[in-house]
């Protein structure tokens, strides 16, 4: 009589990139360990103007037939498109993902969150949403350094 032999699936810890995010809407800060344990860092500046004066703006103009002309909904409308460039530039950055953590005082980190979802690659990656005010880079080195391997 043969022997049944069971087999057992072990997971095997998925081999890729561990990311720390450090962003507000001027800027953002990557630090990223590989699967050799190896850190690099970048940084990606936004160029989104989230407060610009323009000359002779200062109020409502009226156009053509009496229609007012609102600046400020135009800047907005501008400024939402930047930030969402800004964001995707960012989610190009992160090759083969295995943890996300994305850190930031405002709401872009919640936007950024939303864009990586968005994304097949990032769709069984575990992601860590957590609000800090200022970080400096060293910082964000350290806690990626210390995050467990998933």
């Amino acid at each position: 009589m043969r022997g049944n032999t069971m087999r057992t699936h072990e997971q095997k810890p998925r081999q890729g990139n561990h990311f720390g995010i450090w962003i507000d809407t001027a800027r953002a800060m990557l630090c990223k360990r590989d699967k050799h344990g190896a850190i690099t860092t970048e940084e990606i500046h936004s160029g989104v103007e989230t407060h610009p004066r323009f000359a002779g703006e200062g109020t409502d103009k009226t156009g053509l037939f009496g229609r007012t002309i609102d600046h400020q909904s135009s800047h907005q409308g501008h400024m939402s498109h930047d930030l969402h460039s800004f964001l995707r530039k960012v989610a190009e950055r992160l090759p083969d993902p295995v943890h996300v953590t994305v850190i930031g005082p405002a709401g872009v980190r919640f936007e950024l969150q939303k864009e990586l979802e968005r994304r097949k690659e990032f769709k069984d990656v575990p992601m860590e949403n957590r609000a800090a005010d200022k970080m400096t880079l060293e910082e964000l080195i350290r806690m990626v350094e210390h995050e467990p391997a998933f």
